[in-house]
């Protein structure tokens, strides 16, 4: 029997390989004043291409501020993305699809929904991030622009 090889829907995932670093922009919010960081992103495609392993960092003043760590697959029709940071608590597993250079995820952490949203394009990716309480609107948390290093 051959072993299962990976798909289109695998590649689409690899177009977030790679090295990138750029910058953040925060708006004020419940959490936390307005603010600007950097973002530092390492991508890598795993699991002989099943899967994207992102270790990503924020920095601010030289200061690392947050870590996360996720692991993007496909499951079915479907893009997850299961996600581990330093505001502890379990993993958030968003879901979504890819429609042309724009990879759209979601996902209900607990009373608050968010959404996520990847344009990537050439050397360079754009990523907004929203959260919306019960009842409330949609609240932007984070934009940032980035680009391949090396």
């Amino acid at each position: 029997m051959d072993m299962p090889k990976p798909d289109h829907r695998h590649q689409q995932l690899a177009r977030l390989a790679g090295s990138w670093r750029g910058d953040e922009k925060m708006p004020a919010s419940d959490w936390a004043p307005a603010g600007s960081a950097t973002g530092i992103v390492e991508n890598r495609v795993a699991l002989d291409g099943f899967a994207v392993i992102q270790d990503y960092r924020q920095e601010s003043s030289g200061v690392v501020t947050f870590r996360g760590h996720g692991v993007f697959t496909v499951d079915g029709d479907d893009v997850a993305l299961y996600w581990f940071d330093t505001m502890g608590g379990s993993a958030n597993v968003y879901r979504g699809r890819w429609q042309g250079e724009v990879l759209s995820l979601a996902a209900e952490l607990g009373p608050m929904s968010s959404r996520c949203v990847f344009t990537v394009s050439g050397g360079r990716y754009r990523f907004e991030m929203d959260m919306k309480a019960p009842g409330g609107d949609w609240k932007n948390m984070m934009t940032g622009q980035y680009s391949k290093a090396g």
